[in-house]
């Protein structure tokens, strides 16, 4: 059974192990903010705000054990290259959300992760 739990994580010691950090690529009005927001609270954001970058933290309770997982939405569109490759480059997971009917913006998606190593 998978558990959110809300209490600050300070109060938890989460093994390296339990850490997941994940990236959420895509180009813009996509629809990556949705998808994090409706994952992360169980709704959907009807009205569009352009997102720059934002960082979620949720700590998850698996089995007994304390899982702690972090998502970096990123925008489609990000003013500072070096900013989103460092991003990239510190996480463990990517999540690439291309736009459905665009198959070019796909492939630039997938070429920008293989670049960034």
């Amino acid at each position: 059974m998978i558990k959110k739990m809300s209490p600050p994580e300070s109060e938890y010691d989460i093994p390296a192990k339990n850490c997941y950090r994940m990236v959420i690529l895509g180009s813009t009005k996509v629809g990556k903010t949705a998808i994090v927001s409706r994952f992360l609270n169980g709704r959907f954001e009807e009205q569009y705000t352009p997102t720059i970058e934002d960082f979620h933290r949720k700590l998850y309770s698996i089995k007994g054990e304390v899982y702690q997982l972090d998502i970096l939405d990123t925008s489609g569109n990000h003013p500072f290259p070096a900013m989103r490759r460092l991003s990239i480059l510190t996480d463990l997971r990517d999540q690439v959300v291309p736009e459905k009917q665009n198959q070019r913006e796909h492939r630039r998606a997938f070429g920008d992760l293989r670049e960034q190593g």
